[in-house]
């Protein structure tokens, strides 16, 4: 027997925000969600919305008019970037909207100065840069999640905190993926770190990724490190 949830218990269930939920579900997205008495409640067990495919093209599909991709290797130098859909690979240039089919798959180049060994691997760190000036979207809606590093312990927080005099300031709820729309948000819990004068935010951040942590220098003097 189905068992319905509200909005905010299936948000929380796949660390999504409610609103994305809601969203989701007046655009009938969620094929369960109904709304009784003003309320939307949804099965606990239907999974929230990925657009993974497998296979070969029959067509490209797109999600508000943007193309939906499995895989994306930028090509250095060239205003352009190939992208993967099923088994087929394609030529996306910035200034056109088509996309120009083409095998075999094109060489990457390095993205990730952190990566170490997996350096090599595709860019497909940078779907920003693909969404924004591309129009191309990750098919995996889970992407955000799958690519963040780890969150850091109270012991690892507070030993790098204190080799550079840093003070942690506070905690937030950090909602990630929101440029990509509703489906690919993920929520964070973040420590902030305030930097005393003189100490590169860049490189508090650097040592926390050379530990498998998430951090952002989001702002001068200012470090967010996620411990959730």
């Amino acid at each position: 027997m189905s068992q319905y949830i509200t909005v905010n218990e299936y948000a929380a269930l796949h660390h999504k925000q409610p609103v994305s939920v809601r969203k989701l579900a007046q655009r009938g997205s969620l094929k369960s969600a109904k709304k009784i008495g003003g309320v939307w409640l949804i099965d606990k067990e239907e999974q929230y919305p990925d657009h993974r495919r497998s296979g070969s093209v029959k067509s490209f599909e797109t999600v508000r008019g943007m193309y939906l991709v499995d895989e994306i290797a930028y090509v250095e130098g060239l205003p352009s970037t190939y992208v993967r859909i099923g088994d087929q690979w394609c030529k996306k240039d910035v200034f056109r909207r088509q996309l120009y089919k083409t095998n075999p798959e094109p060489t990457p180049v390095p993205y990730d100065p952190f990566a170490g060994e997996d350096s090599e691997r595709k860019m497909n760190a940078g779907w920003f840069e693909a969404a924004q000036n591309f129009g191309c979207l990750p098919r995996d809606t889970d992407f955000v999640r799958k690519e963040l590093k780890r969150a850091a312990t109270p012991d690892e927080l507070a030993a790098v905190a204190a080799k550079f005099d840093a003070v942690k300031k506070s905690e937030r709820t950090n909602v990630l993926g929101r440029f990509y729309g509703p489906e690919y948000e993920y929520t964070v819990r973040e420590a902030v770190l305030e930097l005393p004068d003189g100490v590169n935010a860049m490189s508090v951040e650097y040592e926390f990724r050379r530990m498998g942590i998430e951090a952002d220098n989001y702002a001068p003097g200012v470090v967010a490190v996620r411990i959730g």
